[in-house]
């Protein structure tokens, strides 16, 4: 028998990623209102949990189903950034970001509740920006909807190329580690 897979997810970035490696699969959108900050945990912490509280509301309604749940963030220092309210915070966090380095981390988790079947991972990449003046900046939240992505930033436009240099996976600074999930369905249980 085939598998279903579930896609606990309405980003049409993380579908666009995943429809390279599944031909076929579900989007579901997940009800549940993800961690923000870690609380005393490591920063990691954060989008580990919002991948099992996503992957964790679908297989509940789909339990015969393997769900991927995925949550991208921003790691800087211990500050942890997730998409910005607005322009003003946006162009705030570019600012943080240039010149430094910070890290683009991915929580991956797949759950079948019916194969009793349970895998969770962190990927990261490194990001390092070359120093951005503000007329840079005004003009990149020009072209680019910061509103969209973690950090204010969209790795994939080719103006963001231009002075962002990646250490690791460029699918996972986009918000799903292709690389990871590839390995992972390697030894995956047959059914």
């Amino acid at each position: 028998m085939q598998r279903t897979w579930i896609l606990a997810s309405s980003s049409p970035e993380r579908k666009r990623l995943l429809s390279e490696i599944l031909p076929e699969f579900r989007c579901i959108s997940p009800e549940v209102d993800e961690v923000r900050e870690p609380g005393g945990n490591p920063p990691v912490w954060v989008p580990q949990t919002n991948a099992h509280l996503k992957a964790s509301f679908v297989a509940e309604q789909f339990p015969d189903a393997w769900v991927i749940g995925a949550d991208t963030v921003i790691i800087f220092g211990s500050t942890v950034f997730h998409k910005p309210k607005d322009r003003t915070d946006a162009k705030n966090m570019l600012r943080r970001f240039s010149g430094k380095t910070h890290s683009a981390v991915t929580g991956l988790e797949i759950l079948c509740k019916a194969a009793n079947f349970r895998y969770a991972t962190t990927v990261e990449t490194k990001v390092t920006f070359d120093p951005i003046t503000d007329d840079f900046i005004d003009t990149y939240l020009e072209e680019v909807n910061p509103l969209k992505s973690a950090g204010s930033y969209t790795i994939r436009h080719p103006l963001t190329q231009t002075f962002a240099h990646l250490q690791g996976s460029q699918t996972n600074v986009s918000g799903f580690p292709t690389e990871a999930f590839r390995e992972i369905l390697k030894p995956l249980p047959l059914e």
